[in-house]
């Protein structure tokens, strides 16, 4: 029985006829009738679930290779649920609000690259034509029932990754769900689930238009974190929309295969490494004591997996791993030292087209570190090596493409005799001024006179939160040329001198339509909220003055007079991404709802340089 009163079907109803602003007044109904949050999510996902999957994730097409993403409606509902544990209580909604706002254009993505549907892909795919209705989304892969295998399980689970790797996306969906019915070993199904996402990962990336970036893992996060929270029993379509996908091609598990081949190779014991290519593959875990190391890294050594993930090449990575582990070092603060690599993998990224793949990169380390916290996974090792080639792959990018290369982001001498609240209020001016290097400087300012960092956290959550709902009622015009290797690099400037339009996190550099600035205005009234001694001021609103009133009704919401105060936002350890994509350069999307605007990379130019690009908003939280 629909206790909703009938709300669910007319959100069903919205959605499936492309209708943003109607789905989420339909959404607002369904707040004011208190219907649960993860009520909510599960009911969103089951209507996008049959028209969120793709055929296949790439085409060729006139002799071009391009892809195709399809996740970002499960991804966004992933966030939804675990955003509003970090936001104040009068903004716990405003994430799903992002998702409901998004999932009508997430629909049919295979269909959108070829101009046969509206939406987020529509932009950049064969042209539509307008004066044709809206054909209803294309279901690529039916619903199946569980298929129920006879003998052990780890020989069925086995079967199952089988399938996957092969590509036989109904097979092994149906082998899932049959395993899934077997309650016992659900953790074991589960972790293998995030395993097989987390093994799907391309190995290379310079001049390539078509990779994975990791989505597969991420995808398989969602679908446990989403099912978890509506309950495993009313999950199936949880499970349809997130867990079939992992066989749809392409795959690549060159990466994962190295990782392999390094640890029978160096990790196993004498008499159980591998003595000849002709040689059968190893039936136990040869890296099986490994897993029990505690020591941690030294400063020296964390600095030194570091320089050969950013700095050198393939295989220098590879025997910083070896060593570490081979010494007793702990693999969770090994991953620790890679992820603190992506980190500065991401601030060297000084082209906005030159983001997503170093995004990328610390979003599939923030994952692998959430596996290792969730599951006891056999072969977790091997991930350490798949690690540190995405990061090492995206240092390679940045160092051959121009504009990149960490900017002077030294705060001034006079920062260390400031007190913490002093600090925050000049890194909030700088990111409400869409500084990025001088809110990096800030940021370095604080964290190096020790402060409490929970209100640091804050204000950089509240940034990204106003951000990402602003950015909903954006829309730019043309394009942004990626750089190419060739092209000459721009300079990168320090604290206190003209800043190049480049987004470090949250605050990026955002233009109204037509390269107009959008107005910031100070509200009637500010919220307060007090963390370790320090009060964060919740005071900022903004506001669109144009109010959109050259985009069509069907792209892009109108927010009109409502504003969106900025209140105190906590986590531990959360990172804030922005990603900015270049549509010319990336076919296929990394946006999670509401994240698209118009970016103006040379603000203090003329109008004949103004770019585009769409930023990315992605919220990472423990």
């Amino acid at each position: 029985m629909d206790q909703s009163g009938g709300l669910y079907a007319k959100l069903e109803e919205r959605i499936l006829a492309r209708d943003q602003i109607g789905a989420s007044a339909v959404y607002y109904d369904l707040v004011r009738a208190e219907r649960p949050r993860a009520e909510i999510v599960g009911e969103t996902v089951r209507i996008h679930a049959p028209y969120t999957h793709v055929p296949y994730h790439q085409r060729i097409d006139d002799g071009f290779v391009r892809f195709v993403n399809n996740d970002h409606c499960l991804l966004s509902a992933r966030t939804s649920l675990r955003l509003p544990k970090l936001l104040a209580p009068a903004l716990e909604y405003l994430p799903l609000a992002q998702t409901i706002w998004y999932v009508p254009t997430g629909l049919d993505p295979w269909n959108q690259l070829l101009g046969k549907m509206p939406g987020h892909y529509g932009g950049r795919g064969q042209k539509r034509d307008p004066n044709k209705p809206i054909a209803p989304p294309e279901r690529h892969w039916p619903d199946q029932q569980p298929f129920l295998l006879d003998g052990p399980f780890e020989e069925r689970l086995n079967h199952w990754l089988t399938l996957v790797q092969r590509g036989d996306v109904l097979e092994a969906y149906r082998v899932f769900l049959g395993l899934f019915a077997e309650r016992e070993r659900r953790a074991e199904l589960l972790a293998h689930l995030a395993f097989a996402g987390l093994i799907d990962v391309q190995d290379r990336m310079l001049y390539n238009r078509s990779y994975t970036t990791g989505h597969k893992a991420h995808r398989a996060r969602a679908t446990i974190e989403i099912g978890e929270a509506v309950g495993w029993d009313r999950a199936h379509d949880v499970l349809y929309a997130g867990a079939l996908d992992m066989a749809v091609g392409p795959r690549w598990h060159a990466a994962y295969e190295m990782a392999c081949q390094v640890s029978w190779m160096h990790l196993a014991e004498d008499d159980a490494k591998v003595k000849s290519s002709m040689e059968p593959s190893p039936k136990r875990l040869v890296e099986a004591r490994l897993l029990a190391n505690t020591a941690p890294l030294t400063p020296a050594e964390a600095q030194r997996l570091q320089r050969a993930i950013l700095d050198e090449p393939e295989p220098a990575y590879i025997h910083e791993i070896t060593t570490l582990l081979l010494a007793g070092k702990d693999p969770r603060k090994i991953l620790d030292a890679i992820q603190v690599a992506a980190a500065r993998v991401v601030l060297s990224v000084g082209s906005p087209a030159n983001f997503s793949m170093p995004h990328h990169g610390f979003e599939y380390t923030n994952t692998l570190k959430w596996f290792y916290d969730t599951f006891a996974h056999p072969h977790r090792l091997k991930l350490l090596y798949v690690a540190g080639s995405f990061i090492n792959q995206a240092a390679h990018w940045t160092r051959n493409t121009p504009g990149n290369g960490e900017a002077d982001t030294r705060p001034p001498a006079s920062a260390r005799a400031l007190s913490p609240g002093a600090l925050l209020e000049r890194l909030d001016a700088a990111q409400v001024a869409l500084k990025p290097d001088e809110s990096v400087a800030w940021t370095r300012a604080y964290l190096d006179a020790g402060y409490d960092r929970a209100p640091l956290v804050s204000l950089d959550y509240n940034m990204m939160l106003t951000i990402i709902i602003y950015a909903g009622a954006l829309r730019g015009e043309g394009r942004q040329r990626s750089p190419q290797p060739g092209d000459r690099p721009g300079p990168r400037r320090g604290l206190g001198e003209q800043h190049r339009s480049r987004p470090r996190h949250a605050a990026a550099r955002v233009c109204a339509p037509h390269g107009r600035t959008p107005e910031v205005r100070r509200p009637a009234r500010s919220l307060s909220s007090v963390h370790g001694g320090v009060v964060v001021t919740a005071s900022l609103v903004f506001e669109n003055r144009e109010r959109l009133l050259r985009t069509s009704a069907n792209r892009v919401f109108d927010p009109g007079p409502e504003r969106f105060r900025r209140t105190l936002l906590r986590d531990a350890e959360p990172v804030v991404v922005v990603q900015l994509e270049d549509l010319g350069h990336e076919p296929h999307a990394h946006t999670v709802a509401l994240t698209e605007l118009s970016v103006h990379s040379h603000s203090h130019r003329s109008r004949p340089l103004l770019d585009r690009s769409v930023a990315n908003g992605v919220v990472q939280g423990p």
